[in-house]
């Protein structure tokens, strides 16, 4: 599976979670109410599927996805946390977050 945009968790993604590792080896580490929210993405309307564990088995309970999506950048962060349960089409902006 080829990655169109591969961008890192450290610095870019934020909340109370651990970011530790880099590379295809960086891993968000969350405990019990912990979460982690990625930035707005302008990335066209197009399908998105999220796809936990790309490079690596996770350990523990699985992580609850949420995502945002809107038409522009403010109606993105305006919109409620949407629960993923699998692929959707995005109107053109999406943010994601992980919970546990």
């Amino acid at each position: 599976m080829a990655e169109v945009n591969a961008r890192p968790f450290a610095g870019i993604w934020s909340g109370t979670g651990t970011i530790s590792g880099s590379g295809d080896g960086e891993t968000i580490n969350l405990e019990e109410t912990d979460y982690e929210e990625g930035e707005v993405v302008n990335i066209g309307t197009n399908s998105v599927e999220i796809i936990l564990d790309l490079y690596g088995a996770g350990s523990g309970p699985e992580a609850t996805i949420k995502y945002k999506d809107g038409n522009s950048y403010a109606n993105c962060i305006a919109d409620a946390w949407n629960v993923y349960s699998g692929g959707f089409v995005s109107t053109g902006y999406v943010q994601i977050r992980v919970e546990y």
